[in-house]
């Protein structure tokens, strides 16, 4: 009776994707790659460096220069930025004003509702630097507090005490920041269900609106993962977890993500959902990786527009533009079932990286520049482009030409070069072909076919609370869910979902404690 009670109130928890969430969107993550001091845990691609005016001077116009080298990428997916995310290392110890330079080139490329978000240390930051942050243009901060206990923040590493940390959150809300997230880990040495459950009460009385709650692990190439402290036992894990997750229940904030909760529903991260439903990203500044999904084939493409035009679901075809497409998702159904190899796919998806350390991108982005200005400087001077790309795009601005990097990037020369050589000193080198004019910073590679189904469940099967379609793993992978018919029913069997019979599936409470499992069924 126990067992048919839990499945019936699990049950109840699922329900279907909303609306909004099924549409293919695009964001941009920018990466700032410096900090105070590397924290035993930390396994990002960080450099303790400190606060430098003059090196974020320097690495604001990088970041710009790179955005304008990749806007044909963002032309060529045709739709707005949903959400601008800026993580590190640590963004703070940057001045609000250089962000501020990003943001007013970036600006004309936002939805009008676009979440734009900046990670913050709150060694780092006060009201004054928070006000600031929020004049220029950002609308959520992220506060890795990671702990209100003094004694588990020195154990952790951070420059950070509570007291500090607790101002911070305070300052956040005075400076207008009515979206604001608070990170906080568990797990922590030494610590039992009863101080990471302190930790949870303390930030709840803050009034934050999000909580990334995470538990800690060690990670290779760490000075944890070489010298690992002695972290809590399962049991006292599983305590704490089930602890904090009736308190935050408790205080109406939805478990929508593994790590993830927000206030009522309300303000899931936009930028993080993103992700979990597969869209698309571009990344800027050392270490960014990107993601970007094309039609594979130019006809694929033409027949989606003319499908569209026929049906009255656009005006004409000759003014369908890319991402209007990407909000047609029954569209999707039609032309899959007139694909003569639809196990193929419908996409083509790719995937960048830029290079981990400062020196290194810098070099790179440099290199990337320069050739454009010395075409431009060779010809007649370019007007400067104001306007945002909104202009209508035929059927051959779309399919397997963009990912032709060395074809997107001579795209560029124009437009963009004058724009990029607003600070660039050209040096007297002589470019001979247009294969030397690279198109971004990281080269693009395509992902494998058979890979993809691994990549989505990666990254979905985090959101818990949804079920899985049919049609949204289509408008996400391009790919027939179909052919994860045998996957699927083992999970079914291993009740770590629930399947109906179109393979619609959600996870099960079983499954999401062996979520791992589930998710290596797709390898």
């Amino acid at each position: 009776m126990a067992q048919d009670t839990l499945n019936a109130l699990e049950l109840s928890s699922m329900r279907p994707l909303p609306r909004a969430y099924m549409a293919h969107e695009l964001s941009l993550y920018v990466h700032y790659p410096f900090c105070v001091h590397k924290c035993p845990y930390c396994d990002f691609a960080s450099e303790a460096e400190g606060k430098d005016a003059a090196r974020d001077h320097l690495y604001i116009e990088l970041l710009l220069k790179e955005w304008r080298l990749k806007l044909p990428l963002w032309a060529q997916t045709g739709r707005k930025l949903v959400s601008l995310y800026i993580g590190g290392g640590t963004p703070s110890l940057c001045e609000p004003r250089e962000w501020g330079r990003l943001l007013d080139e970036v600006g004309p490329y936002l939805a009008p509702d676009a979440e734009i978000s900046l990670e913050a240390n709150p060694g780092t930051v006060d009201e004054s630097y928070l006000r600031e942050l929020h004049a220029v243009g950002f609308n959520r901060i992220s506060i890795g507090v990671q702990s209100f206990n003094d004694r588990a923040l020195k154990r952790l590493g951070r420059i950070h005490n509570s007291e500090e940390a607790t101002a911070a959150c305070i300052a956040a809300r005075k400076a207008g920041f009515t979206n604001f997230n608070i990170d906080l880990m568990h797990g922590l040495p030494q610590q039992d269900a009863a101080a990471a459950v302190a930790d949870l009460r303390a930030a709840l009385a803050l009034d934050c609106t999000h909580l990334s709650w995470y538990e800690l692990t060690l990670e290779e190439g760490t000075y944890f993962g070489a010298h690992p402290p002695v972290l809590p036992e399962e049991n006292v894990l599983l305590d704490i977890e089930q602890q904090g997750w009736a308190l935050l229940d408790q205080a109406g904030f939805e478990h929508y993500e593994v790590s993830g909760y927000n206030l009522e529903g309300k303000y899931r991260c936009r930028h993080n959902l993103n992700y979990w439903l597969y869209g698309d990203y571009l990344g800027l500044g050392a270490a960014a990786h990107q993601k970007l999904t094309f039609m594979s084939e130019e006809k694929t493409a033409a027949a989606l527009h003319s499908y569209a035009a026929e049906k009255g679901k656009l005006s004409s075809v000759g003014s369908a533009r890319w991402g209007e497409l990407w909000h047609q998702p029954e569209l999707l159904l039609d032309l899959v079932a007139e694909s003569k190899q639809p196990e193929q796919g419908l996409y083509i998806i790719t995937r960048s990286a830029n290079p981990e350390d400062f020196a290194t991108y810098q070099q790179q982005c440099l290199q990337a520049v320069e050739p454009l200005l010395l075409t431009q400087s060779q010809t007649q001077p370019a007007q400067q482009e104001q306007e945002c790309p909104e202009s209508s795009m035929g059927t051959d601005d779309l399919g397997a030409g963009a990912v032709n990097t060395a074809s997107a990037g001579n795209t560029a020369s124009a437009a963009n070069a004058a724009n990029a050589g607003k600070t660039v000193e050209v040096s007297e080198t002589s470019v001979d072909t247009d294969e030397e004019i690279p198109a971004q910073v990281g080269a693009l590679h395509q992902v494998a076919t058979e890979a993809v189904p691994f990549e989505f469940m990666l990254n979905r099967l985090r959101l818990q609370r949804e079920e899985i379609s049919a049609l949204e793993y289509l408008c996400h992978t391009g790919l027939l869910m179909d052919s994860l018919r045998p996957q699927l029913e083992e999970l079914q069997r291993e009740q770590l979902i629930t399947l109906k019979p179109d393979l619609t599936f959600a996870v099960t409470q079983r499954g999401k404690l062996m979520l791992n499992d589930a998710i290596c069924a797709f390898l």
